[in-house]
C-alpha cells in the first residue's frame, strides 16, 4: 500500500524505497542542509549517509522490509501487527 507523499510526510525516522534503485528500505534522518527537495537517508543495515531527491522517495510501511538485511523482498525478520520487536 503506498502512503501518500508530501514534504509533511517525509520526516525523520520515515521509512522509505527509493526509484530506480534495488529493492532496499531507507531511513530518513533529515532534510538536506545544503539542498532544497533532498533527505538525508541511510539503507537499513548499513551506516552511509546519501542525498536522495524528494521526487525519489516512496514512503513504506515499516512491515514491509527485514529489519536485518532492509531488504523488500526478505521475510526473514519483518515486524508484525502483533509485535513490537521480537524473533524472526
Amino acid at each position: 500500500m503506498e502512503i501518500e507523499k508530501t514534504m509533511e510526510t517525509v520526516k525523520p525516522g520515515s521509512y522509505v524505497k527509493v526509484k530506480n534503485y534495488p529493492p532496499i528500505a531507507w531511513i530518513v534522518l533529515r532534510k538536506s542542509f545544503v539542498t532544497p527537495d533532498k533527505y538525508v537517508c541511510v539503507m537499513v543495515g548499513d551506516d552511509r549517509k546519501f542525498e536522495i531527491d524528494f521526487e525519489d522517495i516512496i514512503i513504506i510501511n515499516d512491515d514491509e522490509f527485514c529489519r536485518s538485511c532492509g531488504d523488500l523482498n526478505c521475510n526473514w525478520h519483518r515486524y508484525t501487527d502483533s509485535e513490537e520487536y521480537g524473533e524472526p
